[in-house]
């Protein structure tokens, strides 16, 4: 899908609304054992099946150890903004603040859409589990107290 306003404001993300309801997608982190780009298209497929707009968000960054972080996808989706690299962290933030849902790794945009209350999928590797649901050995870390925004 493609849209006229600036990526760069918040009348772009009024534009991204009127097109209706939309589940934001970041299928990116900061380590590579949280990224799950390889099921995009399947994700992707399940919400358009269900009558939504899908936004992908993500951009590159660098660490501290200055190790660069790339981000993209290439292919294209059917109702789908593909915006990775396109728009600033202010704008991702607002669109996250206005969608139906959230689906994305345990990263800084699911720390978003925790703070503004949207309903959020978490899609993880085994490692990350004992840190977002209790493991049955008792096993934990302390729980985000946004645990209960996960659906």
């Amino acid at each position: 899908m493609t849209l006229s306003s600036k990526l760069f404001s918040s009348s772009f993300v009024e534009s991204v609304k009127k097109q209706g309801e939309y589940v934001v997608i970041h299928p990116f982190a900061g380590e590579k054992e949280r990224i799950w780009t390889e099921y995009v298209g399947q994700v992707i497929k399940s919400v358009v099946e269900r009558n939504l707009n899908v936004v992908i968000i993500g951009g590159d960054s660098t660490r501290k150890n200055s190790e660069q972080l790339t981000e993209c996808i290439n292919e294209s989706f059917p109702r789908t903004f593909n915006l990775v690299n396109k728009c600033s962290i202010r704008v991702c933030c607002d669109l996250i603040r206005n969608c139906k849902y959230f689906i994305g790794s345990h990263s800084c945009y699911l720390m978003a859409a925790w703070a503004y209350n949207v309903p959020s999928m978490c899609v993880t590797n085994d490692c990350m589990m004992g840190y977002m649901i209790p493991h049955e050995d008792g096993c934990v870390k302390p729980l985000s107290p946004n645990i209960s925004n996960l659906f």
